[in-house]
Parts: C-alpha cells; structure tokens; sequence
C-alpha cells in the first residue's frame, strides 16, 4: 500500500458479541455524604452489541459505533460515516478478510470510488491497527463495556 500525500490511511474493524451490562447499583452513598469506592458486582444485562472501529493511522483519531448485529448492511453504514468524514478525500482503508467486507459485486465501492480496501493476509490480523486497538481495550480480564 503506497497512498498519495493527502490520503487518509484508516484501519477498520468489528468486534462481535460484547456483552452491553449495566451495574445493578452504581456508587454507594455513605451517610456523611461521601461515595465508597468501588462498584457492587452486579449487573443487568441487555444483550450482546457489535462494536465497529475506525482508526485514522496518521492521528491516532478513534471513530466506534455500536449495532446489534455485523452484517454487511451493518459494516456499510458504519462505513458511510466515516466517509461522510473526509469529504473529496481519497481513504485507504485497512480491513480484515472478514466475509462482511468482501462481496463478490461491490455496488457500494462502486458509488464511492475515493474509498481503497486493502486486506490484511489471512492469520495476518495483527497488522490491522485498529484491530490491536480494541483488543487492548476489550479483553477477558477487563470489565465488561457499560451501556450509556
């Protein structure tokens, strides 16, 4: 991959199956006033989301958007609001080899011929750096993503 001067270079990625949790009971208020510190362990669960995430390598710019299923229709509409980002600009945009991004007749890259894909070779994810991003972000260990 070799983008002109002015492109914008972004990494695109999905992360399927993040379980949307709410904690049962928030900050606890002690009588003179102040909270303790720490949250109960309970949570209300309001199902999985997808989160989708674009990173603009050369600023480090993180754009999401949560849905509840990764489908095409799904990626395309994340999609377009990250073109509608960088009008008249040429996107090169990095993207695993995930079936979602890959159809057989592309209409919608047709429509939107300023938008580059590149893929990343298989088993090769690691060098999508979006992709590094939410892994870092979201994992085993970390506390579920809360719903706002």
């Amino acid at each position: 991959m070799n983008p002109p001067e002015n492109a914008v270079v972004i990494s695109v990625d999905e992360k399927p199956a993040i379980q949307a949790l709410e904690r049962a009971q928030g900050w606890l208020r002690l009588p003179d006033g102040q909270a303790v510190r720490g949250f109960n362990h309970e949570y209300k669960r309001h199902g999985t989301t997808t989160l989708f995430a674009a990173l603009e390598v050369a600023t480090g710019l993180v754009r999401v958007g949560h849905y509840q299923r990764r489908r095409r229709r799904e990626f395309l509409d994340f999609m377009n609001g990250v073109v509608t980002l960088h009008p008249d600009t040429e996107l090169h945009v990095v993207l695993d080899n995930l079936n979602t991004h890959k159809p057989k007749h592309d209409r919608w890259l047709a429509r939107h011929p300023n938008v580059h894909l590149h893929y990343t070779p298989t088993h090769a994810s690691w060098l999508n750096q979006v992709e590094t991003h939410t892994k870092a972000r979201v994992k085993p260990a970390d506390p579920p993503l809360a719903v706002m």
